[in-house]
């Protein structure tokens, strides 16, 4: 269930951004890797919400 916000008449209280991220890792013999993981690129929560805990609710129904 999406997170409700309890101080703001909003249909919506904030979101989250994602979306595959080119990144670079270091192997165990040293060599780099290129991997494309799914990341949160960016995330809002309305500013009458927040202080409310909507912004751990979004990641934790993202993930």
């Amino acid at each position: 269930m999406l997170p409700q916000c309890t101080t703001c008449w909003l249909p919506y209280s904030g979101g989250l951004k994602v979306g595959t991220k080119k990144l670079f890792v270091r192997t165990a013999d040293s060599n780099l890797q290129e991997i494309q993981p799914q990341c949160v690129l960016d995330f809002y929560v309305h500013e009458s919400c927040q202080r409310q805990g909507i912004g751990k609710q979004l990641f934790q129904v993202g993930l």
